[in-house]
């Protein structure tokens, strides 16, 4: 069998590879991009986009966004191609005088900013939701809702997972052979090259040989089942998403979402373990990827050149500790800098910067006495034996601090504010702030 939708190299491809970090001032990741996914209304101040002064927490979070671009943009790459190819966007408009995605210039700071923001909508609520879905189809089910996407014009991105990173590709043929599918795929970390993801139908598993990057900068095989292996339809992406400033009705009594971004090196990748008071687990455990709490989504962001920003969402009533662990199984060497970023329901952000040694074992201690404990109001609780940057905001205001090697931090929310907390090993009290009133959302 043969299904092809006509993709071309040379012409519906990128001519130039995926990259990591910031290259030029052009290629930040603008306020705008905030703007586009959830509305001004949601991100700016007063709802005015031109210009738009960020909410404190909206710039928090677009900090924390643009220091995973260094783990590359192959989710925008890949669904822009996507979207360019079935005409949904417009070559021509994107760069006068382009007449095919190939002949697009890299250095053109309105194709980065559409590249940015595809790779941007992989951390909203609604595609996770998506993804989410599909990874609980197994392989061969997934290229079987290729082919009928492929048919239907429908437009898909597949996510692979390996080693504790993510990868994006743009999705344009199916071939089989005996028991064996072939997703014919453009892979934006190799312009010009066709490559394939291999699903064998007998075991249902799947196989990349050109996903990974290893520390030496060649390329590693993926593979695996059911899981590591996704769709994401390109109507699941269209915005405006749920945003995650403003505080909801429900105020601490809803979800909330821990995010880890790690610069970890050349070692193994960092991830997240989540473990809940009633022992249930959710991420990296016994170094594989679990999730054992009803409504809960564990998300491996995409950049494709590694440092992934992983994401865990946690429905409403779970008390639950936070462990930085290795995604591999491995130890680190040394230690790594991560940045944890716990998001309440209430609008207010926490975000943590600190070193850390990833162990290769999985914590023993019981969640209580994890390095980061959130409550089911969604108080959070914060020691760890290395000086920390902190800094906690909301729609209206935003406060940095250091807390020392030791000590500990308590954030605590309601809907008249939010309140911060230092204390000594012994309990006494160093510094406390007071955050403004959230705004509610309608």
């Amino acid at each position: 069998m043969c299904i092809d939708t006509g993709f071309r190299f040379s012409a519906d491809d990128f001519g130039f590879a995926n990259w990591a970090g910031l290259d030029s001032a052009t290629e930040e990741l603008r306020i705008d991009t905030l703007v586009k996914m959830y509305g001004a209304d949601d991100v700016c101040v007063d709802g005015s986009a031109d210009p738009c002064t960020p909410l404190p927490n909206a710039a928090l979070t677009l900090e924390q966004w643009e220091a995973s671009l260094m783990g590359g943009r192959c989710e925008g790459l890949a669904a822009l191609a996507m979207r360019f190819f079935l005409g949904i966007d417009s070559v021509s408009a994107t760069e006068q005088g382009a007449d095919t995605t190939f002949h697009l210039v890299k250095d053109n700071e309105r194709l980065e900013d559409e590249i940015n923001y595809w790779w941007a909508t992989q951390y909203a609520h609604e595609v996770q939701e998506a993804t989410e879905a599909s990874r609980r189809r197994t392989p061969t089910q997934v290229a079987e809702d290729l082919i009928a996407g492929l048919i239907a014009k429908e437009g898909h991105t597949i996510g692979t997972y390996g080693d504790g990173y993510g990868h994006a590709v743009t999705p344009y043929a199916v071939t089989k052979i005996d028991a064996t599918y072939r997703l014919h795929v453009y892979d934006n970390n190799f312009p010009k090259e066709p490559k394939y993801i291999e699903v064998d139908t007998a075991n249902d598993t799947w196989r990349y040989e050109w996903a990974g990057v290893n520390p030496d900068g060649t390329f590693a095989t993926w593979s695996g089942g059911k899981g590591t292996i996704e769709l994401t339809p390109m109507d699941a992406r269209q915005g405006p998403f749920t945003s995650p400033f403003h505080a909801s009705q429900n105020g601490t009594k809803g979800h909330s979402v821990v995010t880890l971004s790690a610069a970890t090196s050349g070692g193994p990748a960092a991830s997240l373990l989540v473990t809940t008071a009633s022992g249930k687990v959710v991420g990296v455990h016994d170094g594989e990827h679990k999730n054992e709490v009803d409504g809960a989504k564990f998300v491996v962001g995409k950049g494709g050149l590694g440092m992934s920003m992983v994401h865990v969402f946690m429905p409403a009533g779970e008390e639950y500790g936070v462990y930085v662990v290795s995604a591999t199984g491995e130890t680190h060497d040394n230690d790594v800098r991560v940045r944890i970023a716990v998001h309440a329901n209430n609008g207010t952000h926490k975000h943590i910067e600190a070193d850390h040694r990833l162990s290769g074992k999985d914590p023993e201690k019981p969640h209580s006495d994890s390095m980061l404990r959130v409550t089911d109001d969604h108080d959070v609780h914060f020691v760890h034996d290395e000086h920390a940057r902190v800094t906690v905001a909301n729609q209206h205001d935003r406060h940095a601090f250091t807390v020392e090697a030791g000590h500990r931090m308590t954030a605590s929310h309601a809907h008249s504010g939010s309140a911060v907390r230092v204390t000594r090993p012994d309990g006494s009290e160093l510094r406390s702030h007071k955050l403004a009133e959230p705004t509610v959302a309608d």
